[in-house]
């Protein structure tokens, strides 16, 4: 059986691999290598987005361990988002450290029955885990036994981890944000990550990138059909220039020939691989009316995606996909989204996610 546990933060992290030594003492069916810890168990080079799906294919229950400071990371939400399309609502638990149910109201996360990091609670994550053993599965007497026996080990690391300090963000988001706040998406809510209510994959919104932007735009999007537009012509007109100096531009499509699942996940258009190609179509001639190889520039991927990521020199702009009642993708024109800088460690992870799924992506092709 594979369980799945998600982190973000040096609390998080260290409750995630407390875990992974702890349930194999408690349950023995359970292997230490059957928990799967994100991020520390991605070998090097190895693709995220091809090793989360791989992983989850074989995942029946996901674990997320919450505290005060990442209730809200973005990145928390990002794997929970992950676990949620590819197992059922009753296996993905929120583990709490230091919080209560009733401090993710209004987190996406409050649609998960979630569990207290604390002795009293621990039997129902125990009896949750054991009824995935299939015949292997234990009696809730042995399972409240071996709780007793084996709680007060986790229990001295947890009060280990309540001392770890949490750490202050010193690092500042790039200008770019002022700019942002000046030009039309409302004022930031400032913190370790600054969002904006709206504004996300408008032509206010590229403009301002197309203007701002001096060494890179890497994009993970669909469509990405309003950068080709003839709004931004400047910009496209400039890019031989730019890209001459040295500059980085590269544009992640959603493979129009994706399994029918990935598709209609990804939008809620019937025509949406119809949509796909025109855009394609559209933007390679952008690009190679104006003496570039669209090859160099354009990727197809055809995994599944859970969050929109556009990256301009060192600032991350993401916006996670949110789902309709019948699996399918929300607009995400002008919907709120999110900054990070890329030098901290969320938007170093949104950076490997784009650069990985960048090599893993098939070259353009005739559409």
């Amino acid at each position: 059986m594979r369980i799945f546990v998600s982190w973000s933060g040096e609390r998080s992290r260290r409750l995630a691999l407390a875990l992974q030594e702890w349930l194999p003492f408690v349950i023995h069916s359970i292997r230490r290598e059957d928990i799967w810890v994100s991020d520390r168990d991605i070998e090097a080079g190895r693709a995220w987005g091809r090793v989360l799906g791989d992983v989850l294919a074989e995942t029946r229950i996901g674990l997320i361990c919450l505290t005060h400071e990442n209730r809200r990371a973005p990145w928390i939400h990002f794997e929970a988002g992950a676990l949620a399309k590819h197992l059922a609502d009753a296996k993905v638990i929120p583990l709490l450290f230091g919080l209560q149910p009733e401090d993710l109201a209004g987190s996406p996360l409050s649609q998960f029955q979630a569990v207290r990091l604390v002795e009293s609670d621990m039997l129902h994550l125990l009896r949750s885990l054991s009824a995935e053993l299939g015949d292997a599965r234990i009696s809730e007497d042995v399972l409240a036994r071996s709780l007793r026996h084996n709680w007060p080990e986790l229990a001295k690391q947890l009060a280990e981890i309540e001392r770890v300090s949490i750490d202050e963000m010193e690092e500042t988001l790039p200008g770019v944000i002022e700019v942002f706040s000046h030009r039309g998406l409302g004022e930031p809510h400032p913190g370790r990550v600054v969002h904006f209510e709206e504004g996300f994959e408008s032509h206010v919104l590229y403009s301002i990138l197309f203007e701002q932007a001096t060494r890179r735009i890497l994009v993970f999007g669909r469509k990405n059909r309003k950068m080709f537009d003839k709004e931004h012509r400047d910009f496209l007109d400039d890019l031989p220039r730019r890209l001459a100096d040295g500059f980085d531009f590269r544009c992640l499509f959603l493979d129009p020939e994706s399994r029918g699942d990935i598709l209609r996940a990804a939008h809620a258009d019937d025509d949406l691989p119809d949509q796909i190609r025109r855009s394609l179509r559209n933007a390679g001639a952008a690009l190679a009316n104006r003496g570039l190889d669209p090859a160099c520039h354009f990727r197809l991927y055809s995994i599944p995606r859970t969050m929109n990521l556009i990256i301009i020199d060192d600032a991350v702009l993401f916006a996670p996909v949110e789902l309709t009642t019948d699996g399918r993708a929300k607009p995400l024109t002008k919907c709120g989204f999110s900054v990070v800088d890329c030098r901290l460690s969320l938007g170093q992870r949104f950076l490997r996610t784009f650069l990985e799924v960048w090599d893993g992506a098939a070259p353009l092709k005739d559409l």
